[in-house]
């Protein structure tokens, strides 16, 4: 008797997401939700190659992940990945090695179905009201852009931008010129949106909405002292461009400092402030004082796809 439980992994370039979905009447309810970290994308970044030492923790990563779906009696998995495994040099050589040690195939995510997947999970966010609705989904290796609105299934522009929070994290290393270095951050990814929304020939009125998903919702978690299981109390608040501004004050201050997560609780890491630039550039270069949080569900979009298969 089949189970209905579908498993999709999504291994980004800083951790990779687990979502067990009971799937019914083309519908996935995640059952089971966790978070994997490993090294993938910060190899990539640094060397521009996975080194074997990464490459065999993740492949360890990816046996505790089949294991986990074996004792919840999983139907089907699927592994994706994107940004972290599409860039790096050996890419071919690390999916051959977990195609031989475990027998799985990867399945690598192009650019449209990243955006899409993206668009999909955000959907039920969407502002009826809205006629532009522009979905960012923050990684740390590349951010994706997905353009509609509540009356379309489908996107009608996307892209992605290698400009993920790894991206900017050096920059941040003079603790002497902070502010200087975060406002840099935002002025380049405020252009770089600006030169997609001019590509796309997009002008965003008040009434239009912008959600913002990824690491966003994580880091918005992080400020706040939330466990990873309470993360996705945050799905659908609104943030102001005035409140994420006072946590970039209190932040660049701790970093300032020396203060970390462990010395005291609403700290974000060095590697995690770029995300906060990236929502003040998006909110900048739309012209709206507000952004919703949402959920990145592409291991969700991956099982139900498996289930109909």
């Amino acid at each position: 008797m089949k189970s209905n439980l579908y498993a999709g992994i999504d291994i980004g370039s800083g951790s990779a997401r687990l979502a067990i979905c009971e799937v019914n009447e083309n519908k996935a309810k995640t059952k089971y939700f966790e978070l994997f970290g490993h090294s993938l994308g910060n190899d990539n970044r640094n060397l521009g190659y996975f080194s074997d030492d990464s490459m065999q923790n993740a492949i360890d990563m990816f046996k505790s992940i089949l294991d986990k779906c074996e004792v919840e009696d999983v139907e089907k998995v699927e592994f994706s990945a994107t940004e972290a495994i599409r860039a790096a040099d050996n890419s071919k050589e690390f999916l051959e090695k977990v195609k031989t040690d475990l027998n799985i195939d990867i399945r690598i995510l192009d650019e449209e179905e990243e955006a899409t997947f993206a668009y999909l999970g955000a959907t039920k966010l969407f502002d009826t009201n809205s006629k532009n609705v522009l979905v960012m989904d923050i990684g740390r290796g590349s951010v994706e852009f997905a353009l509609g609105s509540a009356k379309l299934d489908k996107p009608t522009h996307y892209e992605s931008h290698k400009i993920g929070t790894m991206v900017f994290k050096n920059r941040l290393d003079d603790k002497s010129n902070l502010k200087t270095s975060f406002n840099s951050i935002v002025t380049d990814v405020e252009n770089d949106i600006l030169n997609t929304l001019k590509k796309w020939n997009v002008k965003f009125e008040q009434t239009d909405q912008i959600i913002s998903l990824g690491m966003s919702l994580f880091t918005y978690g992080y400020l706040n002292n939330y466990t990873e299981k309470e993360m996705v109390k945050a799905e659908g608040l609104e943030l102001s461009l005035n409140e994420v501004k006072k946590y970039v004050d209190e932040q660049l201050e701790f970093l300032k400092q020396g203060v970390c997560s462990k010395q005291q609780a609403g700290v974000i890491s060095q590697g995690d402030i770029p995300v906060l630039a990236t929502l003040i550039g998006l909110m900048n270069a739309t012209g709206l004082n507000k952004v919703m949080l949402g959920r990145t569900r592409i291991p969700q979009g991956i099982a139900l796809q498996l289930a109909n298969k």
